[in-house]
């Protein structure tokens, strides 16, 4: 078997040379990520290192087989030693007649042994046929194959750059076929964009599952029915239950440094600008340096008014100040997940707030476990749905999904970037499909 070594920095990258060079037959036999460049391990690129082999072909010519002896009784020459193999050992026929009755003398025959006859190339009497010798080793190996080629795609699923982690054949969600297809394509390019594997697996297998076997030969269809599926995995927030008296009340809530102020004064400009609605702003962000400030530099620019409470008691009279609005968003300081006691404070505010809704602003440049973190501890306010802002920082595009995943909520906004109030966008199924697969806004 003729081994080939194929690097890339992504491990799509070296699946596809790997497909270009093979084909997609290819025995992937083994997989590493490591680091190079730099300097005492700093600064270096990921590699990712993928060894693989090109299976042999089912129909291949057959491996050269020992001549068959003539029937009868062998007649061995007085003063000719036994014929010997490459390593010094017996040749088969002798092996075969050793601690045997030695055969008695016959009649004078032909002598047989291969050197012997003029003109013909000398071959070891030893030599095998690698080919399994019957149906049965010949299935038990393509098999033990399947099985291999079964791991190393669970491997490539589960572990991307980081180390290895085989979890048996049976637990794959692609077969063989797909993974030469225009299916596995698109796996490897959202598994590249950081799409969690729970949403991966569900949306491969629904799409293998819908689509006939010449439908998934298209390109096309495949990548329009994957974009369906993928939307369909989002959950989106509808328009807020307005209240019988008053204006729509809705607060953010998360940790420090995830951009709600800007975020709020977006949703502020857009709602009054785009949407000509009248708009308040409350903050209680009292804590962070120059915060008020901050936000009060938008309401000015907005033209809109602002309220600053110090106290959960001071929120309800701020609300009643606010009350010719259409819609009061209000401004939390930002908490850390560890601090029980300031989420404790926090959800005071919004008990006294008892808005319309709540999100829970997180940001995409965050890491899963991070998600985790943040809605586990933020639950306890009881957050309606979920804002994924700084998405045009995210490494990937999945982590849209991982917010969403791991706080069980559905989304409301995204935020694209710095400017107010155009870098916001309401949560859209088939545009965030579409934005996590192409992994550009």
């Amino acid at each position: 078997m003729d081994l080939k070594t194929y690097r890339a920095s992504t491990m799509a990258g070296a699946l596809a040379e790997v497909k270009k060079d093979l084909g997609a037959d290819a025995v992937i036999l083994r997989t590493r990520s490591f680091k190079a460049g730099g300097v005492l391990g700093f600064g270096g690129n990921s590699i990712v290192e993928i060894t693989a082999a090109r299976d042999a072909p089912a129909g291949g010519a057959a491996a050269p087989k020992i001549r068959p002896k003539p029937a009868g009784p062998k007649a061995v020459h007085p003063h000719t030693a036994p014929a010997r193999d490459e390593a010094g050992g017996l040749s088969v026929p002798e092996r075969a007649g050793a601690g045997a009755t030695p055969a008695q003398p016959g009649p004078a025959t032909t002598p047989t042994h291969r050197e012997d006859r003029p003109g013909r190339r000398v071959v070891p009497s030893t030599r095998v046929s690698l080919r399994p010798v019957s149906e049965e080793a010949t299935a038990a190996l393509e098999s033990e194959l399947a099985s291999i080629k079964g791991m190393i795609s669970q491997v490539l699923q589960t572990t991307r750059r980081t180390a290895v982690q085989v979890e048996g054949a049976e637990s794959l969600h692609l077969g063989s076929a797909d993974r030469s297809d225009p299916l596995f394509d698109l796996y490897n390019t959202l598994l590249d964009h950081d799409v969690p594997m729970t949403v991966l697996d569900a949306v491969v297998a629904a799409v293998r599952d819908e689509l006939s076997a010449g439908e998934l030969a298209d390109p096309a269809i495949v990548r329009e029915t994957l974009l369906r599926h993928l939307a369909g995995r989002i959950r989106v927030v509808g328009k807020p239950e307005s209240p019988a008296a008053g204006p729509v009340v809705e607060a953010l809530i998360g940790p420090t440094g995830v951009g709600k102020t800007t975020t709020i004064a977006k949703l502020a400009a857009a709602q009054k600008l785009r949407y000509g609605r009248a708009v308040g702003l409350i903050t209680a962000d009292t804590y962070r340096i120059a915060a008020v400030e901050q936000l009060r530099t938008y309401a000015g620019i907005i033209g809109i008014p602002l309220e600053v409470v110090l106290r959960a008691e001071d929120m309800p009279p701020a609300l009643e100040r606010l009350r010719s609005c259409d819609v009061v968003l209000i401004d939390t300081p930002g908490r850390s997940p560890r601090d029980a006691a300031r989420l404790e404070q926090l959800a005071g505010f919004l008990e006294a707030a008892s808005p319309s809704r709540t999100h829970l602003v997180m940001s995409a440049g965050s890491s899963p476990r991070v998600f985790e973190a943040i809605a586990g501890r933020f639950a306890g306010a009881g957050p309606d749905c979920v804002i994924v802002s700084k998405v045009d920082e995210a490494a990937g595009m999945g982590m849209i999904c991982h917010a969403l995943e791991v706080s069980g909520l559905p989304l409301s906004y995204i935020t694209t970037g710095q400017e107010v109030p155009d870098h916001i966008e309401p949560a859209r199924p088939e545009r965030l499909a579409r934005l996590i697969l192409e992994g550009r806004l």
